[in-house]
Parts: structure tokens; C-alpha cells; sequence
């Protein structure tokens, strides 16, 4: 949900209803996916394929907002524009490899009903 969460905050700093410090972004390290990442979560997971996809693909993430809100700092707006759509694609990516491990680890059945709902509500408010 946080990495779905920073879409809306990054269409919020586009539209101007909120700044954004590049100087306070978080790493893909110390955010709170990348804090259980960097934790528990590859030492029980880094078997699956799912996970050894997220790490990088998480730091490609976090790369992506900053080069967002830089590019907006510079008055780059379309291309900050562009950076974003990007971020939008990849974020999803990023959900889908979550939502792969998640599935793996409490079982198919079980993720479908306990992601069902959240996640169509958040797909409706971020498109």
C-alpha cells in the first residue's frame, strides 16, 4: 500500500499541491519495504524468484521518484512527466512481485481474499 500510496503523492507534487524534499527521500534501504526487505525478508525468501526480483527492481523504484522530483525542482516538467508514467509501471511491477510473494507464502487461496478488496479500492483512487 505505501508504494501505491506514492503515486498519489507524486501526482500531488506534479499538480503543485505539495513539495517534496529530493534531499529526504528515502533509500530503498531505510523505506519500510526496504527495511523488511533488508531484514527478515531475504533471509525466509530469498529463494523465490519473486523476491530476487523485487530487490532490484525496489532500487530502480527509488531511483525513478528521485529523478521525478529532481526534474521537477529543475522546471523540467515534461519530462518529470514523463519519469512519472514510468514510475507508475514500474510501481505496479513492483506490486505484482510483492503480491507473488505474498502469494507463495500464505498460499493462493488466501492472498486472493486477503488482497481482493484493498487492492481494487487503490487501483480505483490511483487511476
Amino acid at each position: 500500500m505505501a508504494h501505491r500510496s506514492w503515486r498519489l503523492k507524486l501526482r500531488s507534487f506534479l499538480d503543485g499541491r505539495e513539495d517534496i524534499d529530493p534531499g529526504k527521500l528515502a533509500s530503498h534501504r531505510d523505506c519500510e519495504l526496504g527495511e523488511w526487505v533488508y531484514g527478515s525478508g531475504m533471509g525466509a525468501y530469498s529463494h523465490l524468484q519473486e523476491m530476487q526480483q523485487l530487490e532490484p527492481k525496489h532500487q530502480d523504484m527509488h531511483a525513478l521518484v528521485k529523478q521525478v522530483v529532481e526534474l521537477q525542482h529543475a522546471g523540467k516538467s515534461s519530462q518529470a512527466e514523463q519519469a512519472f508514467s514510468t514510475v507508475c509501471a514500474e510501481a505496479e511491477k513492483v506490486v505484482a512481485l510483492i503480491d507473488g510473494v505474498e502469494a507463495q507464502v500464505i498460499g493462493p487461496r488466501a492472498h486472493k481474499a486477503a488482497t481482493l478488496e484493498p487492492v481494487s479500492v487503490v487501483r480505483e483512487i490511483s487511476n
